[in-house]
């Protein structure tokens, strides 16, 4: 009985220990921590925009102190095509669309991020 619930305790240990993506919803501003799976606009009310076509977006940043940090972005789906990509150590400055209606999905597989030194921001754009 105590080697089952040791095994059961070492199992459960990784699970625990990154419960999800932090998601902050501040006016028009995503801030998204602790990323450690994919991350898609249909959670989040801001992003799935009028009848689902999603958001439409200023900026897209990535911040991050770990140099070799990369970070990918589709539009829709992981397999839509990438509206976001950027190396940490090639700079911070944010791509702008200019609000382009896009649906932002972090594709975690793509991605190579520190869980807890990565934070990707996403403005909305101003003029709805």
């Amino acid at each position: 009985m105590k080697r089952l619930a040791l095994i059961l305790a070492l199992l459960l240990i990784p699970f625990t220990l990154y419960a999800g993506n932090s998601v902050t919803v501040t006016g028009d501003t995503v801030l998204l921590k602790n990323i450690d799976s994919d991350f898609t606009y249909s959670g989040q009310s801001i992003l799935y925009g009028p009848s689902g076509e999603g958001a439409r977006i200023n900026f897209i940043k990535m911040t991050d102190t770990d140099e070799q940090s990369y970070i990918t972005i589709k539009n829709g789906s992981d397999s839509g095509a990438t509206i976001f990509y950027t190396i940490s150590s090639y700079g911070q400055d944010p791509v702008y669309y200019h609000g382009a209606r896009l649906k932002p999905v972090l594709d975690f597989s793509a991605s190579s991020v520190g869980h807890d030194t990565t934070q990707v921001i996403i403005q909305l754009w101003p003029f709805r």
